[in-house]
């Protein structure tokens, strides 16, 4: 009984292995009809794993039927690049980027939120702030914002105001938000413009080549990647006030996830990076023609 039962198990997991294997090769076949090849960081990629890395790649960040567009996707995957700082990814998801539509003005807003968002990140951990009263104070500050968003709203017209120093930035920050924040009390005075300033005229601004949504999850993106409490809830309620649903908020995670998976990866296994940008020259060139002849 007992030798049968030990042949059973081997018989089962012959068959398991078996199946396994065929299904990376089906899987790397598959790699190699979408890219034009099997790039290093897939072939190299520990063979139990494969299918469900190509998986995970191919119903999210390359399926053109989710929620948020393929160039949103990319700017996502570029603005978590960049801060972790990955080079291997960073220069993947700007090619993206652009194979999806995407411009050079829209790769360096990307860039530039996911610094400003890890700026504040910082500012907000560093002082240890209360994370209830903040999340309070935010929720005072959507319910003006969602508001303001009525169709009905009729904002008032005031005349500008030159935001030179600390005191004319909190009256900006009173019309911008409806209400200074508690926890912007203690920043420092000299600064204090400035930061502004530049929050607000690229994530606050809507007349970027970014909708206001898309730079809310990507700041949602960074935040969640960066274990920055603070920031995740400040973008998904931000997120929700702009329209933002539920699946285009998973999805921005999930991009955030999917590219501190790769590059854990790459940069765990010292992949050269001049070759990675050459097998990455190649796959772009491959794709572009394949987009070509669809069109």
């Amino acid at each position: 009984m007992k030798l049968l039962s030990i042949f059973v198990f081997l018989f089962l997991f012959s068959a398991t292995s078996n199946a396994t294997h065929h299904e990376r090769n089906a899987a790397l076949k598959e790699i190699e009809k979408t890219f034009g090849l099997v790039p290093k960081f897939y072939s190299a990629y520990p063979p139990e794993g494969v299918v469900g890395a190509w998986e995970e790649m191919k119903n999210l960040q390359l399926n053109p039927n989710t929620a948020l567009s393929g160039v949103h996707k990319e700017l996502i995957g570029l603005a978590v690049a960049a801060q972790i700082p990955c080079h291997y990814c960073a220069y993947f998801h700007s090619q993206a980027a652009k194979l999806n539509g995407g411009n050079d003005q829209q790769i360096k807003e990307a860039i530039a939120i996911s610094g400003i968002v890890r700026f504040w990140g910082a500012y907000f951990y560093g002082m240890k702030l209360d994370r209830e009263d903040f999340i309070k104070e935010t929720d005072k500050i959507m319910e003006i914002q969602e508001e303001r968003m009525k169709p009905d709203y009729k904002a008032p017209v005031l005349p500008p105001i030159l935001v030179n120093d600390a005191e004319s930035a909190n009256l900006d920050i009173e019309r911008s938000l409806g209400r200074v924040p508690f926890f912007l009390g203690p920043f420092p005075k000299k600064s204090f413009a400035g930061s502004w300033l530049n929050i607000k005229g690229i994530y606050f601004n809507p007349k970027t080549t970014i909708p206001i949504k898309i730079k809310v999850l990507i700041g949602l993106a960074v935040t969640a990647q960066a274990h920055d409490k603070y920031g995740v809830y400040w973008n998904t309620e931000m997120a929700k006030v702009y329209g933002a649903t539920e699946q285009e908020i998973s999805e921005a995670v999930e991009m955030a996830g999917l590219t501190r998976h790769w590059s854990t990866w790459l940069n765990g296994n010292l992949f050269e990076e001049k070759a990675f940008k050459k097998e990455a020259d190649k796959i772009f060139a491959h794709l572009k023609k394949q987009a070509a002849k669809k069109n």
